[in-house]
């Protein structure tokens, strides 16, 4: 058996010992050096290394900065919670359906044999489509959880689907709540796709301006134009409002009177009303960094993760 192949006696490292072995055999020996920072062998010293970062844990008296940050705002309503105007797409955008895992679930209800029940579904995989923005890379998707069985999960709305949406809800929404308006909004489904369709194949998707005098009421009207029109499978559809770009916008000082202070600011930029909390479920991104006034390097110990959410 070649003698790399033999099993070396273990040998613990700090982070520092590591680093200063390894340039050591840098300096001598290259094919020493690779073995040893791939596999973690020292030949030269013929042991393996065992990494211990927690040798070089820093001091609890370290002098430290400390700052929290906002760096999302994810809510899931039955109505669109938004205090300004909206952009409202005819002809949704495939590639913009929500198709990543947000970490989120929602309670869906099904009908069995036995009666009703529920299960919590990952929502990213409840047929879904972007329905429009507002703000600064804000976006609200709707969803529609009575699509949502075993062969429809993470499958989008069809072509048929979204026509009904749109002709037998969307449309009829805007002619009632802005009869002036409904005129330049597409005829139908099909003739937004023709517009939308340019040169090669590709797609450019407009938007229609839904004024902030009237979002409040468009959750309700699409609801009603939808069961006016038998649309069953768009029952108990809801939104998302996704708030991102925010990182490093929000920063504040660890107490809570700057916490308060800054998610009001946070939310009347984003134009989220304060009330909105209290309607659906709201989640937040929060982001606390730890600099060291002595410029060290730090990395978190995940073992101390619950010390950062106050346990």
């Amino acid at each position: 058996m070649p003698p790399q192949e033999l099993a070396l006696p273990l040998q613990t490292y700090s982070l520092e010992d590591y680093i200063r072995t390894a340039k050591s055999l840098e300096r001598r020996d290259t094919i020493l050096f690779l073995q040893f920072v791939l596999t973690g062998k020292n030949f030269r010293d013929q042991c393996q290394a065992f990494l211990d970062p927690m040798l070089n844990r820093v001091d609890e008296e370290l002098p430290l900065t400390v700052a929290r940050d906002f760096d999302s705002l994810i809510g899931i309503a039955d109505r669109i919670l938004v205090d300004s105007a909206i952009s409202v797409y005819p002809a949704p955008n495939p590639a913009e359906v929500l198709s990543s895992s947000i970490h989120l679930k929602y309670r869906v209800r099904y009908t069995g044999e036995n009666g009703d029940y529920y299960k919590r579904i990952l929502i990213h995989r409840i047929p879904n489509f972007q329905f429009a923005v507002w703000g600064n890379r804000c976006q609200i998707h709707i969803f529609f959880p009575k699509l949502a069985t075993n062969e429809r999960l993470s499958k989008p709305l069809t072509t048929a689907e979204k026509a009904d949406f749109y002709e037998l809800g969307l449309r009829p929404t805007i002619a009632t709540l802005l009869p002036g308006d409904v005129s330049d909004w597409p005829p139908t489904y099909e003739s937004e796709l023709f517009r939308a369709k340019k040169t090669k194949g590709l797609f450019s998707y407009q938007t229609k301006m839904i004024p902030w005098t009237h979002v409040e009421e468009l959750a309700e009207t699409l609801r009603a134009k939808l069961t006016e029109a038998g649309v069953d499978w768009a029952d108990g559809f809801f939104f998302t409002h996704t708030v991102r770009g925010v990182k490093h916008s929000t920063q504040h000082r660890m107490s809570v009177e700057a916490a308060d202070s800054t998610l009001r600011d946070f939310l009347y930029q984003a134009n989220v009303p304060e009330t909105a909390l209290d309607s659906g479920d709201w989640w937040i991104d929060v982001g606390t960094e730890f600099h060291s006034q002595d410029e060290l390097c730090l990395q978190w110990s995940t073992s101390s993760h619950f010390r950062g959410l106050g346990g």
